[in-house]
Parts: C-alpha cells; structure tokens; sequence
C-alpha cells in the first residue's frame, strides 16, 4: 500500500493525498469502459492540419507567462490556423497582445482563483462548455492539467483533446502526455507541442504596446527616477512566497544609501496592506502598488536596471522582458521547475528540511525559509548585477544561481 501511494504521489499533480486517491480511483474506473462510450460527446472528426485550435490555461500569471510563446511556435507550424485562448480574467491582457492569438475566451470564475468568490460555479463551466461547443475546435490543448478543464472540453466535443495524466480524467483525452515531477514548466510545454509534431524552442512573449511604455515614461518623469532604477515587487500569491515587510525596508534603505537606487514597489490591489507598512516605516521608496496593469508592468520592466521580488507573476514577466531579475524563492516549490525564464535570473533560496512543502501558509515558526534570505545577501546580489554587464547567451531556464549558506538554488 505504501508504495502504491508514493507512486500516486507521484503521478497526480494534486498536493492532498485524498485528491489523488480519488482522482486514481477515477481514472481506474473510467479506463474499464468501452472507448466508445468515453468519446460520446464527439460528432465530427478533427480536421488535418487543424483550422481552430484552442490553448486552455485557466491559473495564475506566471504560468500564463511561460505559455504566451507557444502560439507562435503553432502558428509556425500552421500558418492558417486560428488560436484561441481560454484564460482567467487576470491574464487575458497578456494573450490578447499576442499578434498569433485571434481571440481570448474569458472565464469570470474558474477553480483556480485565490478567493472564494473566484471559485467556479456550474453555471460558469456549462457557460464554458456553450463557448467552446460553438465554435467547433478541432484541437484543444490543456496545458496545464485540470480535471474540470478536461470534463469541459470532453462535454464540448473538442474532438482532439491534449493534456496530461497528472489531474485525474485522463480517460476524457485523446492524447495524454506523460507528467513528469520536477521537469521545469516550458520543456513541459514543449512536450505538449510535440503531440502536434511541433518541434521548437518556445521562450516567454511579453508585448507592451507604445501606450503602456508612454504612461510608465510619463510616470518616471513625475517622480524625476535616477539611475539606477529598480523594481520591487513587495506581495506573492501565497503567504507561504512571501518575504518579510522589514526585510524589504532594510533592502530599500540599503540600496539607497549604497547605490543611490531609485526604487519603485510594485504589486497588485491585494498588496496594497504590505505598501502602507513600508509607507509607515518610513521607506525610501515610490509606491506604485496597484497602480499599474500587467503590461504597463512589463513596460516598466524594460526600463529598469534590476527586478527584485518573490516567487510570483511579476517576476516572470520581468525575466521575459530581459530584466535582471532576482527572485526570492520560498521553500514551497522548486526553482528547477518553476523558475522564471530570462537571459539574466538569479533565484535566491534558503534551503530547509521542510523544502518543498508546496503549502499556501508556512506551518514553521518565523517562517525560515525567507527568513533565511537576508536582505544584506540581497543587496550584494544587486550591486554584482549593476555592475556587470549583461550577458549575452542563449536563455535557458537559469543562466545565473546564487549561494546562500552554500546550498545552489
């Protein structure tokens, strides 16, 4: 029993031992019906090259980010297929400033908000169900893998459908893809792509408009930013990613008087709490915490010297925006899978036993693994990266890694 359910663990994608026990039970009963019976909704077969395909990527920004270039790498391959997006409400902006993306379908609530009033209803999903029925794709690529994307694409009668094993209803797939723990989540991408006979080296496409980078100039003009600049973001999704209020203070404070660094704190409206803390401290800082959409953020991104900030959305789109980008890994992921791609990332980690945990809250008193990250060990990281140029190689997942207590991020 004990090593069937370390092999469970390690198939499903699900943190909750029950998850994944219900989801195998799922997938064994299902896999003892007739194939027949498992493609009812289909009617119509798929056609070849496809003409509508669908991506289907319901969660959080920084995923969104590391699949903004799979449409290219699509439509490279068919020029005269149309590409559509599922996607939240929080990352539509991203895929509609994509040229290769026709048109985004917007979920209002999906099961991957943060907040109950984000979680998805049945109304939703059938609302869902109706989109993408009705505009009779002949591929849909789940990219992340959900059991409550793939029973909407299987009820639409998407007649090719792509995901992976590691969310339960694999039996609702055409083609499964076989999940693999620790992989980082392009090279997953791009196994995704291979199923399509698509061969290529997918990289983030993050594209601010003159709009975006007109308001973020006319926003640095007001506060007469200096040289050098930099970006920090002071929130993340979980409490589990985030660092010490008095950290960033310290790390603010010593950037000013070391550098002379003109340091912008950034966030989204939920970050706004950590933003008046830092205002109360006194922080040298300017405070546009939720004030900026995302592609003003990546327009902002392409003019500073170096991005600060935990293991979140921002973060990813600084390192595509080809920011110096150091990010504050907590110990509830890995930074082999899940660290930001860019020519210049330096992932900082403080390794605990607990690592990882994947837990939304640190059940650890004083929370050490960011706790472990000094904002001293911070700041040398910052002063190396301003005063080296940036290099110029081929970007792959890391191209930098730091030490800390000499345990490699």
């Amino acid at each position: 029993m004990a090593t069937q359910q370390r092999q469970t663990q390690r198939r499903y994608r699900y943190v909750k031992l029950r998850w994944k026990l219900l989801f195998q039970t799922f997938d064994w009963v299902t896999h003892l019906l007739p194939s027949r019976l498992r493609a009812l909704p289909v009617t119509r077969f798929a056609a070849w090259p496809p003409e509508r395909l669908l991506l289907v990527q319901l969660d959080h920004i920084g995923d969104a980010v590391l699949s903004t270039g799979i449409p290219a790498a699509i439509k490279q391959k068919f020029p005269n297929c149309q590409i559509d997006v599922l996607c939240s409400h929080w990352t539509a902006e991203l895929f509609e400033a994509l040229p290769e993306v026709a048109e985004c379908l917007v979920s209002r609530r999906n099961w991957q908000g943060r907040t109950r009033q984000e979680f998805v209803v049945w109304s939703e999903l059938a609302r869902i169900v109706r989109l993408i029925r009705d505009r009779r794709y002949d591929v849909a690529i789940d990219i992340r893998g959900d059991f409550p994307a793939l029973l909407a694409l299987w009820l639409a009668g998407v007649p090719w459908r792509i995901g992976w094993d590691c969310a339960g209803g694999a039996a609702l797939l055409t083609t499964v893809a076989r999940w693999q723990p620790g992989r980082h989540e392009l090279q997953s991408r791009r196994e995704l792509l291979r199923k399509l006979d698509i061969e290529a080296q997918i990289l983030p496409r993050i594209r601010p408009q003159p709009e975006h980078h007109r308001r973020v100039q006319q926003w640095l003009r007001v506060i007469n930013a200096m040289r050098p600049l930099i970006a920090v973001h002071v929130g993340a999704g979980t409490p589990a990613k985030r660092w010490p209020t008095v950290y960033f203070h310290e790390l603010i404070c010593q950037l000013r008087d070391r550098e002379a660094a003109t340091c912008i704190l950034v966030g989204g409206q939920e970050d706004r709490h950590t933003a008046h803390s830092l205002d109360r401290l006194g922080t040298p800082a300017c405070n546009w915490v939720g004030r900026l959409s995302l592609l003003e953020l990546a327009a902002l991104c392409q003019q500073v010297d170096v991005f600060i900030g935990p293991d979140s959305g921002p973060a990813h789109i600084a390192a595509a925006c080809g920011a110096r980008t150091i990010v504050l890994f907590s110990g509830t992921n890995q930074p082999s899978q899940w660290a930001p791609v860019g020519p210049y990332v330096v992932p900082l980690r403080y390794q605990t036993p607990c690592a990882p945990c994947c837990l939304k809250t640190c059940c650890q008193p004083g929370h050490p693994c960011m706790a472990g990250i000094t904002p001293d060990t911070v700041v040398r990281i910052v002063s190396r990266a301003l005063h080296r140029q940036r290099r110029s190689q081929h970007p792959e997942l890391v191209t930098v890694t730091a030490k800390l207590r000499g345990v490699a991020a």
